[in-house]
């Protein structure tokens, strides 16, 4: 039985390898069909394949949108077998793609208002730190994600946006999409896609987003988009952006450079606001206006250029730029906003072109030194004055130059000048260190006109100084700091646009005057009338020589000089103003020419040590308590020119007063006296020659009035 076995064993064995060998036969050179189901995906080239019967299969690989791709298997059952590479095809057969997603499932969809895509509205089940969203949900494109949807998510760190998306956001919420995301990292949008705006606060207060690259189709950054993201080191935005909206990066801390696109037309206030360590940045070449705060709190931002065609600098646009080092205005620009360059510590100077007509204050304010001062910026103003609207304090603390033409030097002997548009000269400054300062009438064969702010300043050794009669300004602070100067010689009284004498030495109002006015100048000659000015205020001058040609004493000119004793009256003079001479504790004496025509009220006034007092003829009226409570007066000429004595025009002082009047007794008759002191009770008459009656009668002698 056993060998019966054996031979039918070796005789099946024999017939199924002729068998087989038969099928082989068959099939050599027979093509096999493989038919492809990408299941949704993409093949690059045809949907089937045809195989030679015994060639190795070589399989495709498809394409699916958000999806990984598993492989090819012979079914689309869960107990389909997969078919790899290399796979000899015996038969006609149909592979199917098998896919696993590559988004994050659970986020919100509701349909848009025209039923044609999804928004993503919220994390619904979602609870992951990575966010992918699919670029279709239910055979349609997401195209936004809605205000709010992932606001105030502190488990998010990645997130992955469709390629089709529009808009991140409207800005139209209270909340930004991606909102105080606090732990959110990178963001990165897929493809160019659609998306054209990214909406008001979508990212704002993500302290920890560091880069965002933004798709070439965004043209609208909204809002306070990326607000306070102070760990931003990095925003690229791309060349066909347009608009930059309010505060969009403001308080990105970190963000180190930033490049504004050409196209961009319109960027809000503040859009960069903060960035504290920003270097780099631009400002695009279509713009015409930089908003308010556009770089303000930029600390580190080295250089800035602006384009050509701005006609404007909005407020504090650069304000707080303490590393900008140069700053060069385009010509056309027309209006400077307030604070627009305030606290640029590094800009020493700066050249605002013709054509300014608007100025904001404090627009120049530079940086407070450590002790608290301001430093000095100088500005040179190609307009001879502000022409238009240039606000009070607009110059604070800056040295302000005029009609300046381009030109600046200076000379061998040290004199620093700047050229003016007029041909004339500013003096500058001085290298020197001369006691005894006279400043020259010509510098580089060119008349001295002006002598700049700040001239000489702190020039602490300086103990006078001389200005020349051509000279028609003095700059504000020129003085400033000579404590030691003991003489003024000068043809003006304060500095230009200011009436009053302090200003020259930097007082920027009266009340400021005994405070900048050195304690060491005694003496102020003005040479020269330019104009009213007062001195009102002034402790420490003790002599003032006023210039014949000079009209008017102003009033109050001279009120609380305390120290002045003696004062030079020209023969030119036709007025002296009300209060003129008023509480000048030291004046002793004084003579009023003729051409005073009327003592105004009060005009020397609590002169408490006022002894005597001439009015030489053509004076015809003494005003209200024009010479009250000069209790020392024990003088007092009276012309015959005289017409009216006002109430109490020498009011507390008729007791000791003796009143010498240059007419008669009949001519006194004539006078309207309204004092209401008396006067008469110690009047003498004029007599050339010594009367019979000599108790009533005076005459000269050497000069002075002497009783016969």
């Amino acid at each position: 039985m056993n060998n019966i076995r054996k031979k039918w064993a070796v005789t099946f064995l024999c017939l199924a390898v002729i068998c087989l060998a038969g099928v082989l036969a068959a099939c050599t050179g027979k093509t096999f069909t493989v038919s492809l189901d990408a299941a949704g995906g993409a093949l690059a080239g045809e949907s089937s394949i045809s195989v030679k019967a015994g060639d190795a299969l070589v399989l495709p690989v498809p394409e699916r949108e958000d999806y990984i791709f598993e492989g090819w298997f012979d079914g689309d059952g869960p107990n389909a077998g997969r078919v790899a590479d290399g796979t000899s095809v015996t038969a006609d057969m149909t592979l199917t793609a098998r896919w696993r997603a590559d988004f994050s499932e659970g986020a919100e969809y509701i349909l848009s208002a025209d039923g044609s895509s999804y928004v993503c509205v919220g994390t619904g089940t979602f609870t992951g730190a990575a966010l992918k969203l699919p670029t279709f949900y239910k055979g349609l494109p997401v195209t936004a994600v809605a205000d709010g949807a992932f606001a105030e998510n502190d488990l998010l760190v990645q997130v992955s946006l469709p390629r089709l998306l529009v808009s991140v956001g409207d800005g139209g919420g209270e909340t930004g999409a991606f909102e105080e995301c606090e732990r959110l990292q990178t963001v990165t949008f897929r493809g160019e896609g659609g998306l054209r705006a990214v909406g008001g606060r979508a990212f704002a207060w993500c302290a920890a987003l560091a880069e965002i690259i933004l798709p070439g189709t965004v043209k609208t950054v909204g809002d306070q988009a990326f607000y306070g993201c102070s760990g931003l080191t990095d925003a690229e935005l791309p060349d066909g952006l347009e608009e930059i909206g309010v505060s969009a990066f403001e308080g990105c801390a970190a963000l180190k450079a930033v490049d504004i696109p050409d196209g961009v037309t319109k960027i809000g206030a503040g859009a960069f606001a903060g960035c504290g360590r920003l270097e780099q940045a631009s400002v695009p070449a279509g713009m015409t206006e930089i908003p308010e705060r556009l770089f303000s709190g930029c600390s580190s931002l080295r250089e800035i250029e602006l384009p050509a065609g701005v006609t404007g600098i909005g407020p504090h646009a650069f304000g707080g730029c303490a590393g900008l080092t140069e700053i060069r205005l385009p010509e056309g620009l027309e209006r400077i906003g307030g604070g627009a360059f305030a606290g640029c510590g590094g800009v020493s100077e700066i050249v605002v072109p013709l054509g300014v007509t608007s100025v904001g204050a404090g627009a120049f304010r530079p940086a407070a030194s450590a002790g608290g001062a301001l430093r000095d910026m100088q500005v040179y103003c190609e307009a001879a004055s502000p022409a238009g609207s240039w606000e009070t304090d607009w110059d604070e603390g800056c040295r302000v130059f005029w009609d300046y033409s381009g030109e600046r030097g200076e000379t061998a002997d040290g004199w620093r000048w700047m050229l003016r548009r007029d041909g004339g000269m500013t003096v500058l400054g001085y290298a020197g260190t001369e006691r005894a300062l006279e400043v020259p009438s010509e510098l580089e064969g060119k008349g001295v006109r002006v002598i700049g702010a700040g001239a000489f300043k702190d020039m602490t050794a300086l103990q006078s100084v001389v200005i020349p009669d051509c000279v028609e300004e003095i700059g504000f602070g020129a003085l400033e700091g000579c404590g030691n100067l003991e003489s003024y010689t000068a043809p003006v009284i304060g500095a230009a646009g200011y009436a009053h004498f302090g200003s020259v030495f930097g007082a920027k109002g009266v009340g400021e005057q005994n405070s900048y006015v050195p304690a060491s100048l005694k003496t102020v000659v003005v040479t020269a009338d330019r104009g009213g000015g007062t001195f009102m205020g002034c402790q420490s001058v003790k002599k003032v020589v006023l210039p014949e040609g000079m009209a008017e004493i102003g009033a109050n000119m001279f009120q609380n000089c305390f120290s002045l004793s003696e004062v030079a009256l020209p023969a030119s003079l036709t007025a002296v103003g009300e209060g003129a001479f008023a509480n000048c504790l030291s004046l002793w004496s004084v003579a009023l020419p003729g051409g005073v025509h009327v003592v105004s009220p009060r005009a020397f006034a609590g002169c408490t040590n006022l002894a005597s007092v001439v009015l030489e003829e053509g004076v015809t009226s003494v005003g209200a308590e024009a010479f009250s409570d000069c209790i020392r007066l024990s003088s007092v000429v009276l012309p015959r020119s005289l017409q009216t004595v006002e109430r109490m025009a020498f009011g507390s002082t008729y007791y000791q007063a003796a009143f010498y009047y240059a007419g008669t007794e009949s001519d006194w008759q004539q006078v309207d006296d309204q004092s209401g002191n008396n006067l008469q009770s110690k009047l003498y008459y004029y007599s050339e020659t010594k009367p019979s009656d000599t108790g009533r009668y005076w005459h000269y002698a050497d000069g002075r009035p002497v009783r016969w």
